[in-house]
């Protein structure tokens, strides 16, 4: 009886060192059906660039449905997991030796994608210029990476893009289940063993 109890509370331990280390990757991967290199990567690249795991997670859902190969936009401009548009910023990507097929590949896209998101998030923090946001942060970045120039303008005027920009709402509404998804997944309410 006493090694099949030191057993449960092995786990029970387990769990909660796993939980307390941070979101456990497998369980994510397996919840959004991904393969778990894209959560680890999602992961490391969130950290490294002080975004939310929610935010990379739900924007590689929103943008790709986590298929590594999509391409959208006219054309194909933007690929990968986190549809980063290889044309408009096909100089640095030059720059870094890379291709639009470079992008295909899980690391660099995401590696990329989390380096616009931040930059972008930046840049909503900018446009705002120390007023108090009019929407969810989070909403106001992601409408950024779909159409920046858009969103910082009408920040700068001072206006609420979610509710005078055409394609705002049905936009958010769409990040919104996404992210509330992601965040199910990344933040359980209860240990797993």
């Amino acid at each position: 009886m006493f090694p099949l109890l030191l057993v449960g509370v092995a786990g029970v331990v387990a769990a909660a060192i796993k939980l307390k280390g941070g979101p456990d990757a497998r369980y994510i991967a397996t919840g959004l059906g991904w393969p778990l290199q894209y959560v680890q990567s999602a992961s490391k690249w969130a950290r490294a660039r002080g975004l939310p795991l929610e935010w990379v997670l739900a924007t590689i859902k929103v943008e790709s449905s986590g298929n590594p190969r999509a391409a959208g936009d006219e054309g194909g401009r933007s690929v990968g997991l986190m549809q980063v548009n290889a044309v408009a910023h096909a100089g640095e990507l030059k720059a870094a030796g890379l291709t639009r097929e470079s992008l295909f590949d899980p690391e660099t896209n995401i590696k990329w994608g989390t380096m616009y998101l931040a930059d972008f998030r930046d840049k909503v923090l900018v446009a705002l210029g120390g007023r108090r946001s009019p929407a969810p942060l989070d909403v106001l970045v992601r409408m950024a990476y779909k159409g920046p120039a858009t969103i910082y303008a009408a920040l700068r005027r001072g206006e609420n893009p979610v509710q005078t920009v055409s394609w705002v709402p049905a936009a958010a509404a769409n990040w919104r289940r996404a992210l509330d998804q992601v965040t199910a997944l990344t933040r359980p309410s209860k240990l797993r063993a």
